[in-house]
């Protein structure tokens, strides 16, 4: 996979993400949404990084990708241990709830990310429109 094409994709993703905070922040303010949409910014951020200085092979990226989707699946199965797997509606405080949330955006972004490498996803430039937030209501 070359290198320009994953950091193309990675900015295509960020515009995509971008646009979706947006929606999410109108009319009222979705915490949930916008945390998730906070990991896929932190690990496209970390992929661009990872990828931008040095020569990498599929299988490489695929395994950091791997790792990382680890990681976070394990925070957030200690989380879910913690809070007997929400089974009684347990409140969880503001900053759990960040890391619950962002994490399980890092878990989707990494996994947009490998379709991306097995190239059974592509973000076409002209398939991305963004919406015309000057003409709708704001946060």
């Amino acid at each position: 996979m070359n290198k320009k094409y994953l950091l193309e994709q990675c900015k295509r993703l960020q515009f995509i993400t971008n646009d979706e905070n947006m929606l999410w922040c109108r009319p009222v303010s979705d915490e949930w949404n916008l945390n998730h949409n906070k990991g896929h910014e932190t690990l496209c951020n970390k992929f661009m990084e990872f990828i931008k200085f040095k020569k990498i092979t599929n299988k490489e990226a695929t395994k950091w990708l791997n790792l990382k989707i680890k990681k976070s699946d394990k925070i957030i199965n200690s989380l879910d241990v913690k809070y007997k797997f929400f089974v009684h509606n347990e409140e969880m405080t503001n900053e759990e709830n960040f890391i619950y949330s962002s994490n399980d955006g890092q878990i989707c972004q990494a996994l947009t990310l490998k379709n991306v490498i097995n190239k059974k996803h592509y973000f076409s430039k002209d398939s991305y429109v963004p919406t015309d937030w000057k003409a709708k209501e704001l946060c």
